[in-house]
């Protein structure tokens, strides 16, 4: 796996490295600085001029307290020597400023002191300081991704032995899998290998200061994702080696919000009342919720565990409410969403067939009590009586009131209860749009 810090036109012959664009910055830069070094040493001494051979041979400098005499026949020259702060050194600067530039590698400088700055303002001059760039990185994740791909092919393959470099952890990870119930043959039918990219885009500075954005909103984290952002506090600093030391991996079930407030959907959908279906839902983790128990009602009435007409209500509303998380779900353009979207489509198609069946037949069935009410008022007629005083007619007329009656009183209450259902979302939805507020 060659790791390239460049495209080029597609083939290997054409693609530099940084040597050759950083080759002819350093080599001036180099030239300069030693150019540099000489004028400070030359301009840091002290010039003399001796006349004759003798006079260099008897060089020398006597002191006698505070004075310093040179031996006869030499004469101090004063010569004026460039200054290299303002003439040499802005040069290497800019060369060294246009060399990262163009290269683009990662550079970092040390924070200026001086008077006291404010919190912000050294995270963004961290900010600014401590980049990588974009291009550098996916230049090194791609490769980076092949070579993770065949360390993995070889992991799992068969021929790979223990006396093989790696072997023995190889085999460690195999055992360690098949311990959890993962056979070789599921290693084996692997697609690819995503590496996973750093926090930060490799610099620890900018990890921190993406982890100090995070504790911002940790309010709004439930327990597991509070523990975990302290893990990750803790890592930048010790590594993941050393975290469970500090802070211990979480055991606890993760539960959200959105199932919590399915589960209560599930018991009004039970009664046959409708639940509104709000704009901020989860419809992939509403429907895990929803669906076994849209499935239970129609096993019940498949066995026949439960009568047609106390199941009608139900059904209709739960095959009403998960047809809208559906179609929330549809707009989800991920992949996962779409398959997803398959298999739930199915389970509510059949639970809309079941409900138009069941509609049919309970007004069938009430289709023929008329008949045979109307039979029966013809036959008191022809027989002289009045239907009115025929206790078969009097006895279907109050169970068709006591009937409209328990219908009626069953849809206030429905409808309160939706009501009541309704402004809890809201006054939820409220005290969270304040406590987002007060964060910010």
């Amino acid at each position: 796996s060659v790791f390239t810090y460049g495209v080029g036109n597609g083939q290997y012959h054409s693609i530099r490295g940084l040597g050759y664009k950083t080759f002819p910055f350093v080599q001036v830069s180099n030239r300069l600085r030693c150019q540099s070094i000489d004028g400070a040493t030359l301009s840091s001494s002290i010039m003399v001029q001796p006349e004759t051979q003798e006079d260099v041979e008897n060089l020398g400098l006597t002191q006698f307290g505070p004075y310093s005499v040179l031996p006869p026949g030499l004469k101090v020259v004063t010569a004026n020597f460039p200054n290299v702060g303002t003439q040499v050194l802005p040069v290497i600067r800019d060369l060294s400023i246009t060399m990262g530039n163009n290269t683009g590698t990662y550079k970092t400088r040390g924070v200026q002191t001086g008077e006291a700055r404010t919190k912000f303002e050294v995270q963004a001059q961290i900010q600014q300081e401590a980049t990588l760039s974009t291009a550098a990185l996916n230049l090194f994740y791609a490769p980076w991704k092949r070579l993770l791909t065949e360390s993995y092919r070889r992991l799992v393959n068969d021929d790979y032995t223990q006396d093989a470099p790696g072997g023995v952890e190889a085999f460690e990870f195999r055992r360690r899998c098949l311990e959890r119930g993962v056979t070789l043959e599921m290693l084996k039918s692997f697609k690819s290998v995503e590496p996973v990219r750093a926090v930060g885009f490799g610099s620890s500075e900018m990890r921190v200061l993406a982890l100090d954005e995070f504790q911002q909103l940790m309010s709004q984290f439930d327990d597991v994702g509070r523990l975990n952002l302290v893990r990750d506090r803790v890592a930048a600093r010790v590594g993941y080696g050393g975290v469970d030391r500090y802070v211990p991996k979480p055991n606890v079930t993760r539960v959200s919000q959105d199932q919590k407030n399915a589960e209560f959907e599930n018991t009004a959908l039970r009664m046959g009342q409708p639940q509104v279906v709000f704009g901020d839902d989860n419809a992939l983790a509403h429907l895990k919720i929803h669906l076994p128990a849209l499935t239970g009602l129609i096993m019940a009435v498949q066995q026949a565990q439960a009568p047609a007409s106390s199941v009608i209500a139900p059904l209709t509303a739960f095959v009403d409410h998960t047809h809208r998380h559906l179609n929330k779900l549809a707009e989800d353009p991920s992949e996962f969403a779409k398959q997803a979207f398959g298999q739930i489509r199915q389970v509510v198609s059949q639970a809309e067939a079941m409900v138009k069946r069941l509609q049919d037949q309970a007004q069938a069935e009430a289709q023929q009590q008329q008949e045979a009410m109307m039979q029966q008022q013809q036959q008191a007629a022809q027989q002289g009586g009045s239907p009115e005083n025929d206790p078969r007619t009097q006895a279907y007329l109050a169970n068709n009131e006591a009937k409209m009656k328990a219908q009626r009183e069953a849809h206030l209450q429905r409808m309160q209860l939706h009501e009541e259902s309704a402004k809890q979302k809201l006054a939820i939805q409220d005290i969270q749009a304040a406590a987002k507020l007060k964060n910010q």
